[in-house]
Parts: structure tokens; C-alpha cells; sequence
């Protein structure tokens, strides 16, 4: 029963999907992922995109067409946290008892290059000592149970054990998400969480509220690629 369609990804499988839900009264429209700009950066080192590029702004220029703002989108927080937040809280409580602020880590990203080294991780949580930790990930990241048992007494893994939704209600309510360039970053971002990025060989990452404070480090050859 939806009558909008906003195709973000714009990728080959994207199209056809939405290409098979259209119909006549159905509203549609793309993000242009400016596919030239990117292999001329990438490829030629010749950048025509703003700098340091907010993907964010990306991803919400085109629904201006739909009169959809960034504090729109943001209504959304009370929607996933009325629908997942007392599961969160017993999780936790059962954990931890009723003294359960946290730090959330998200130390996994989808390709390899953007990913802290493990041992990176490790050595941060041994520095943060007395402070509690939930890990982040998906079912695939069977490494975050490494940093768990660096103190399983502070340190809760839900890495693969929540939905998308609980997740970002994880988020909602830390006091500090540290994040490799991934989704939960950008989670935290919308959700004006404090935060701290840890940008790799990426140009498209960055976050755009000023309570995420950006790690990174320039080098020539940044980016190798598009992704």
C-alpha cells in the first residue's frame, strides 16, 4: 500500500526491483550516485565533490522533491524505540542491574579496508577501563566475541543478536558510540548521539553533525577506490 519509492542504492538489482514494483500512481524517484565524479576522483585524482563529502546531504537531496527534511526523518526515533525499547532494557538490566549507562562500539564494517585492525580494538577497551561496552554487529562479525572476553563483565556482544531496529535503539541510548565507517555511524549521526568516526581509505563517510568527532588520516593515495 505505499505510494512513494525512492531508490537510493541505485544499483543493477535496485533498478530491477524497483522497476518491478512500479506502477502508474506510484511516485518514483533516484539518487544520482554521480558515477563520472567518482572515477574521476578514483581514478584520474581530480575531485569535484565537496570535501569532506557529507553522504548524508547524498541520500536526502533528492526527497526534497517530497518535502522530506532531515527533522522528519528524526521523528522516526520514537517510533523503533516504542517498538523494541523494553526487550533493550531487560537485556541490559538482566546484565547489568539498573546502573547500566554504556559506550557502543561498532568495530565491523561490509568491506575490509575500512575496518580498524582487531587489535586496535582491543588495546582501546583495555584503556577504558571502568566504563561499560556493548558491541555491534551482524551475524557474520564472530570476532567482536574476541573483544568481549577481553572483560565479559563490562562488555555485552550483541553482535548478530538484534535487528536493524534494536540496534539503532542501542544507539539512542549510549552516552558515546565509537564506530568504524559504517551504518551505526551514521545512525548515531542522525540521531545526534556523540560520537567518534574512524574514517579509513574512504571520500564518501563522513558524517555530518558536529557531536561526531572525525579520526582520520590524510594520504594521497585516498581514496583506492570507490568503496
Amino acid at each position: 500500500k505505499f505510494s512513494h519509492l525512492y531508490d537510493a542504492h541505485r544499483s543493477l538489482r535496485s533498478f530491477i526491483l524497483s522497476f518491478l514494483l512500479w506502477r502508474p500512481s506510484l511516485k518514483r524517484i533516484f539518487r544520482s550516485k554521480e558515477r563520472w565524479k567518482r572515477f574521476l576522483l578514483c581514478k584520474c585524482r581530480i575531485n569535484l565533490f565537496d570535501w569532506p563529502y557529507r553522504g548524508m546531504k547524498s541520500y536526502l537531496k533528492p526527497l526534497a522533491k517530497w518535502n522530506v527534511s532531515v527533522g522528519k526523518i528524526q521523528q522516526l526515533k520514537a517510533v523503533f524505540t516504542n517498538q523494541v525499547i523494553e526487550r533493550i532494557n531487560e537485556m541490559i538490566r538482566v546484565a547489568w542491574g539498573d546502573d547500566n549507562q554504556f559506550i557502543a562500539m561498532a568495530p565491523s564494517a561490509a568491506w575490509p579496508l575500512k575496518r580498524w585492525p582487531i587489535a586496535y580494538w582491543k588495546e582501546l577497551i583495555q584503556k577504558l577501563v571502568g566504563h561499560r561496552i556493548i558491541i555491534l554487529g551482524g551475524p557474520s562479525d564472530i570476532f567482536c566475541e574476541e573483544l568481549k572476553e577481553l572483560a565479559p563483565e563490562r562488555i555485552l556482544n550483541f553482535a548478530g543478536k538484534l535487528s536493524l531496529l534494536e540496534s539503532c535503539a542501542i544507539v539512542q541510548r549510549a552516552s558515546l558510540v565509537i564506530s568504524a565507517d559504517t551504518g551505526i555511524l551514521h545512525v548515531a549521526d542522525l540521531l545526534n548521539i556523540n560520537g567518534i568516526a574512524l574514517i579509513g581509505p574512504t571520500a564518501f563517510g563522513f558524517t555530518t553533525g558536529e557531536q561526531i568527532k572525525i579520526m582520520e588520516k590524510n594520504l594521497p593515495c585516498r581514496p583506492c577506490s570507490k568503496d
